[in-house]
């Protein structure tokens, strides 16, 4: 997922999503086996959005 971060959806309220179609594309041009990769980002998304939204670990 290295360098997937900017490939987020977002809106006024913060980001939403992942661009699967741009996540997908990166993977194809790495070679990545694109039908796993599908199976794994809703997961993938669920936890990135989790992270960014609670800040991570840091609790200040």
């Amino acid at each position: 997922m290295a360098g997937c971060g900017r490939q987020l959806r977002a809106a006024t309220g913060g980001p939403f999503g992942l661009d699967f179609g741009a996540v997908i594309d990166m993977g194809s041009a790495r070679r990545v086996d694109t039908d796993l990769l599908a199976q794994v980002l809703p997961g993938i998304e669920r936890i990135l959005l989790d992270e960014i939204n609670t800040g991570g670990d840091d609790p200040s």
